[in-house]
């Protein structure tokens, strides 16, 4: 399952996917526009997703690069 949505100029992606039985979640910011608005625009949108996420707090322990997670899903 995939939803998008764009706002303030940046588009928030998150993504399910079940591997074997095991959910994971993708999330995703890109910001676009001007330069000189990027970083402050895609904080913005940031802060507010984090602000009004119902489900498990989010934590950099749990946070992978793509190269990293898919060796953690393989185990």
């Amino acid at each position: 399952m995939r939803s998008q949505r764009v706002y303030q100029d940046c588009a928030v992606e998150l993504t399910q996917l079940d591997i074997n039985g095991k959910d994971s979640w993708s999330l995703a910011f890109e910001a676009t526009g001007e330069d000189d608005k990027l970083m402050d625009n895609l904080q913005a949108v940031a802060s507010q997703v984090f602000k009004t996420y119902p489900g498990s707090k989010l934590q950099a322990k749990d946070s992978f690069a793509y190269p990293s997670w898919l060796s953690v899903i393989g185990e």
